[in-house]
């Protein structure tokens, strides 16, 4: 151990001696100009350069330039690919192999950078006049520029003084000093001067200043008619709307109501009738504001046309709201039909559907059925469950016409009055080889398809239903095939209710009892036997208050004879070689004229 520690010692001090001896003895070549790429080979002594955490660098003050690629072509040697843009200051750099961990190794001065002879410089953008809401293909023309160098992005940006510029769409270069780009102005952009910003890896940063006139549009889209233009609450309706300079388009351009901004009415659905027609249904509802309403329609993703004030919302008559509900009390564990009153209500199943929930806080409870029985009455069926929070309910009814109708705190959830619990059994007991529907009830709960399960276990066996039904919500049914080989006895039934309800056991609640070929009225006990289960031999011996001789017979579980021997008199012991039987339960039955004893081994 102590040599170990003195190597390691020794080993870090000589690292640190090494580190420090690092340097560089060349940088070829040592100079480059503004825009130009150019690969930078730099050679150190004492060196131990690794791809990807070595990588060179020029720094001059406060300004870097990185290599683009970095490739280490001996633990003394790597090089550098640079791009030098016409925005990186000339002058003298120092060259750094720097690591990505623990610094690196530095010469100063070592590199010197060139202005360009021919600096690059925008000279013009075609057409110089644009309108709002104009696509236009503006084309630039640079001059010593670098616009179709391989992997250059040309980031272009029309600029205002005023507001926020625009980029193009799409750009296409055409050669070294050319540029074509798609423009879309929309309607947000503001009229006036606009100067053009071009950035590139050679180029860096140009500008030309107001090199865009841009204009009101000439031919303004707008709304000129909206039909009709008054509606009512409760009522469903078909607008259209007429516009001028429009491109109206299926799928793309939509239609809405808006109130100062907020809380747009949508149509149910719209159709694009042309290119200045669009047709939108609205449902009108008695929890939307009455009132004037702007009429909007998007063009595009870009554009929009609005109609101030172009609808008015007026009132239906009287308002809808609910009246009662019965029961107001409820436990958990129960599924509740409730009866529901509205007044000047509208329900029907097919125009007017509604939608009931009971809300306590952040719960909300949706019914499982709704049935409509006239225009003011509603039934609703909602299960409660154990995971329900207790208290008040609000009850929310909210329908196409009508609107959102809320009467607050009007169901109340109480705690189960007893423990959920299996009552029933159906029939509770099986033979082995039998297949059986069981019927299971139960109290205080509501099974539910898809979530409650039956099974029945004893120990760490479990058998599944092949097949299982919700009979009604208290009842669950489900059809077993009871093999001959499962053991017998008890079984609990089981159901498990998933995580909103407790599962259910009810212990010993089934029996599976033995096949019964062999007629189990006159029982005694001669003999015993022994082991079981058993693997090889299984031993059968006489009680001490027995005589005379014994027939010994093994029974499989279909009840066919598979062995037979006898215990003569005076043999107190019998060994029955089982090792050639299969695995499997079996009858071991032993008699002595009318008198018989039957019992059950498990071969393993």
């Amino acid at each position: 151990m102590k040599n170990t520690i003195a190597f390691l010692f020794a080993f870090l001090v000589t690292s640190s001696i090494f580190m420090q001896a690092q340097t560089i003895v060349s940088v070829n070549p040592d100079s480059g100009t503004q825009c130009e790429r150019l690969t930078i080979t730099v050679t150190g002594e004492n060196t131990n350069f690794w791809q990807s955490t070595n990588f060179v660098v020029l720094k001059q003050d406060g300004h870097e330039i990185r290599a683009l690629n970095n490739t280490v072509l001996h633990p003394d040697t790597i090089e550098g690919e640079f791009i030098f843009s016409y925005d990186d200051p000339t002058g003298v750099y120092d060259v750094i192999v720097d690591h990505w961990l623990w610094g690196g190794v530095a010469d100063s001065g070592a590199f010197y950078l060139s202005p360009v002879v021919n600096p690059p410089f925008l000279v013009q953008t075609s057409p110089g006049i644009a309108y709002i809401g104009d696509t236009v293909t503006m084309e630039i023309i640079g001059e010593n520029t670098h616009f179709d160098d391989d992997d250059i992005s040309n980031n272009i940006y029309f600029k205002s003084e005023i507001q926020n510029g625009f980029s193009p769409f799409s750009t296409i270069v055409i050669n070294s000093s050319r540029i074509q780009c798609q423009c879309y102005i929309n309607v947000y952009q503001t009229p006036g001067q606009y100067g053009l910003q071009l950035h590139n890896e050679l180029d860096g940063s140009l500008f030309l200043e107001n090199t865009l006139t841009l204009l009101p549009d000439s031919n303004p889209s707008e709304i000129v008619s909206v039909v009709p233009d008054k509606g009512y609450q409760g009522a469903e309706l078909s607008i259209v709307v007429t516009g001028r300079n429009t491109l109206f388009q299926q799928g793309t351009s939509t239609m809405f109501l808006s109130m100062f901004g907020y809380a747009p009415i949508q149509p149910d659905n719209q159709t694009v009738l042309n290119d200045t027609v669009i047709q939108g249904d609205f449902t009108f509802n008695y929890s939307q504001s009455m009132g004037l309403y702007d009429v909007v329609v998007i063009e595009n993703y870009l554009s929009y046309i609005t109609k101030e004030d172009g609808f008015q919302l007026l009132s239906g008559g009287n308002a809808p709201y609910l009246h009662s509900i019965d029961p107001q009390n409820v436990n958990q564990g129960t599924a509740v039909k409730f009866l529901i009153k509205a007044v000047n209500s509208h329900f029907e199943p097919l125009g007017n559907m509604p939608a009931i929930t009971l809300i306590n806080g952040y719960e909300e409870l949706y019914c499982h059925y709704i049935s409509v029985i006239d225009t003011v009455t509603l039934e609703a069926n909602f299960v409660f469950s154990y995971a329900n929070p207790l208290g008040l309910y609000d009850l929310v009814v909210t329908a196409p016409l009508d609107g959102t109708l809320r009467m607050e705190n009007s169901v109340e959830l109480h705690e189960s009055s007893s423990t959920p619990a299996i009552v029933l059994v159906n029939p509770d007991s099986a033979m082995q080889g039998q297949t059986l529907s069981i019927s299971v009830t139960g109290r205080d709960i509501v099974f539910m398809q898809g979530t409650s399960q039956l099974y029945l276990s004893q120990g760490n066996m479990t058998i599944n239903p092949t097949t299982q039904s919700i009979v009604n919500d208290t009842v669950i049914s489900g059809e077993f095939n009871f093999l001959t080989t499962l053991p017998q006895g008890y079984y609990n039934v089981n159901v498990d209710n998933g995580y909103a309800w407790p599962s259910l056991v009810l212990t010993d609640g089934f029996d599976l009892k033995l096949f019964d070929f062999v007629d189990e009225k006159d029982i005694v006990v001669f003999l015993t036997f022994y082991p079981n289960p058993v693997k090889e031999t299984l031993y059968v011996k006489r009680n001490y208050n027995t005589s005379g001789e014994f027939m010994i017979r093994v029974f499989d579980v279909q009840g066919r004879l598979v062995l037979s021997e006898t215990l003569p008199s005076g043999m107190s012991t019998k060994k029955l070689e089982v090792i050639t039987l299969k695995k499997g339960t079996y009858l071991l039955h032993v008699s002595q004229g009318l008198s018989y004893q039957t019992e059950q081994f498990v071969i393993q």
